[in-house]
């Protein structure tokens, strides 16, 4: 949720959020995909061990 928040905060100021990302064992990579000048989506894999992931797609606006 941590990653949600600050994506949502970068892409709010007009920034796009970090796309990579390693904390411990976890490893977050994410592709964002611009709708239009307010609006994108970014599709976060969300990796640990070799044969273990979550994939989210979360919504941001401006």
């Amino acid at each position: 949720m941590t990653y949600l928040s600050e994506a949502q905060q970068a892409w709010a100021k007009g920034n796009n959020p970090e796309l990579s990302r390693k904390a411990g064992q976890l490893h977050l990579t994410a592709e964002l995909t611009s709708i239009d000048q307010f609006n994108a989506t970014s599709k976060v894999t969300v990796s640990w061990g070799k044969d273990n992931e979550l994939i989210q797609t979360f919504w941001l606006s401006r």
